[in-house]
């Protein structure tokens, strides 16, 4: 788990350098899309399904891949939620108007 933790905070030290405003709730959103896919906490979680012999939902409707990108969208829609206090839906926008160029990026 710290590794995880550790991996996470790190992504978001990377944003700090490149100068992120933090009060803005989009490049927060970046930056939390950007942590949660670049840290293990997304690969760990979908590792261990397979490596325990558990299933994934609708294996036919539902690639790994797109199973990882929805881990890593909802981690960052509780991030956010977290964050700035503000609702389900309004977190969900919020990271849902960001998510596809942000899990594009590069480190």
């Amino acid at each position: 788990m710290s590794k995880t933790v550790l991996s996470h905070e790190l992504v978001h030290f990377l944003d700090h350098l490149k100068k992120i405003d933090w009060t803005d709730v989009k490049a927060l959103a970046r930056s939390e899309i950007r942590a949660s896919k670049f840290s293990l906490e997304c690969h760990n979680h979908y590792g261990a399904n397979l490596w325990e012999g558990g299933s994934f939902a609708e294996p036919e409707t539902c690639t790994i891949s797109q199973q990882f990108k929805n881990c890593v969208r909802d981690r960052a829609i509780d991030s956010v939620k977290i964050i700035t206090h503000c609702n389900t839906a309004k977190a969900r926008s919020i990271v849902d108007e960001v998510f596809e160029k942000s899990f594009s990026e590069e480190l």
